[in-house]
């Protein structure tokens, strides 16, 4: 199982794509959907792990979007002018997030992070499909910031703004939230 990283960089989101069966009962896809995910989530940190990511956080946290909320969010959606969205679409079914105690540790840890899903740093099984990024979206309350300036300096190091051209979406948000 392969997971299809979203990054969010405010906590540095890893979010999974599952696979599902074909069956026409949501309720019932949706709670197989949560059951892989947590499988997947599991593995997901296993696989982590085995290098110096987790250690290199303060801490980490994940979740996998219980079944009722993947029903609702369907249904949402489908209510909001996607009437053809289901839950093979949804792309945050597994959340990861990263935290760190100071913002300046952010940069290596997506440096390590981008080296895990392009497959440049060893893992056995390494869960995410080889330099696939849904998404890429840089929460900051100052766009210009040394730190942003940093992470974006990162991603086209890295050529993750070649695979934009590709479909990924990169995006910055302002944020509303002041850290200290």
């Amino acid at each position: 199982m392969e997971i299809y990283p979203r990054l969010t960089i405010k906590y540095l989101n890893l979010i999974g794509k599952i696979s599902l069966m074909d069956n026409s009962d949501s309720n019932y896809q949706a709670l197989s959907l949560a059951s892989e995910s947590k499988e997947a989530l599991l593995s997901l940190i296993v696989s982590l792990n085995q290098c110096d990511l987790l250690q290199m956080c303060y801490a980490y946290k994940s979740r996998v979007k219980p079944e009722k909320k993947l029903v609702e969010k369907v249904h949402r959606k489908q209510g909001d002018g996607k009437p053809e969205y289901k839950l093979t679409d949804i792309t945050d079914v597994i959340g990861l997030r990263f935290v760190t105690l100071f913002r300046k540790e952010m940069p290596e840890i997506l440096f390590l992070l981008i080296q895990i899903i392009k497959h440049q740093k060893q893992l056995t099984p390494n869960p995410f499909k080889e330099s696939h990024f849904e998404e890429i979206i840089i929460y900051t309350t100052d766009m210009h910031d040394e730190i942003t300036l940093v992470i974006k300096n990162i991603l086209e190091k890295e050529d993750i703004s070649i695979i934009k051209n590709n479909g990924l979406k990169v995006e910055e948000k302002k944020d509303t939230q002041v850290y200290i």
